[in-house]
């Protein structure tokens, strides 16, 4: 149950970098938002 439960977080993490990168580049703007959420991403998954 763990094990899937990782397996499951890991693909919602990169899906949300992937969503991000793709908001950023289609807002022609920097890729903050992108970058802030892989931020995120990373304190999370050192944090648990």
């Amino acid at each position: 149950m763990k094990k899937g439960l990782l397996v499951f977080a890991i693909v919602f993490a990169v899906t949300l970098v992937l969503t991000g990168m793709l908001f950023a580049q289609a807002k022609k703007g920097p890729a903050a938002d992108g970058k802030a959420l892989w931020d995120f991403i990373q304190k999370e998954k050192y944090q648990s």
